[in-house]
């Protein structure tokens, strides 16, 4: 489906609440990837993933063992779980998503386009090069022949 920067910008700006509640998250981060399901997940599929990590990453039970991270996995697991049982904060996070996906595509439209544009230049200057390789060639043909 063909996106318009107007539709991304509408998009963009109704999602930029998701960001701070997000704050401290690394960008890209995705609430279903953490709690390893799929988007569409319902809220018991979320309630069992998240209650399965917090089970083996709770700091309770891993501190001082191998693979210890200070509790952020379990600190990301909860937020996701905040994020994906909320209905409000599921909305834009799942908009915001849309936003960067549409973003994404229209960067790639861009440098496509970009790239054709470079691509274009390319050619037109190799075919002046090949223009002028001609002349030369061809002035240095005549003066050899008159030359001889």
């Amino acid at each position: 489906r063909e996106l318009s920067a107007r539709a991304c910008a509408a998009r963009s700006m109704s999602s930029t609440g998701v960001w701070t509640m997000m704050q401290g998250l690394p960008a890209g981060w995705n609430p279903h990837k953490e709690l390893g399901l799929q988007p569409g997940a319902t809220p018991a599929e979320v309630k069992v993933a998240f209650r399965g990590l917090a089970r083996k990453h709770h700091p309770d039970k891993v501190q001082g063992s191998e693979g210890d991270d200070g509790g952020e996995t379990f600190k990301r697991a909860r937020k996701a779980y905040e994020i994906l049982t909320e209905p409000a904060s599921r909305a834009l996070f799942d908009e915001a998503a849309r936003a960067a996906k549409c973003r994404e595509a229209l960067q790639k439209k861009k440098m496509a386009s970009s790239a054709k544009t470079q691509d274009d230049v390319r050619a037109a200057a190799q075919a002046v090069e090949a223009q002028l390789r001609a002349r030369q060639s061809g002035d240095g043909r005549k003066r050899e022949a008159g030359m001889r």
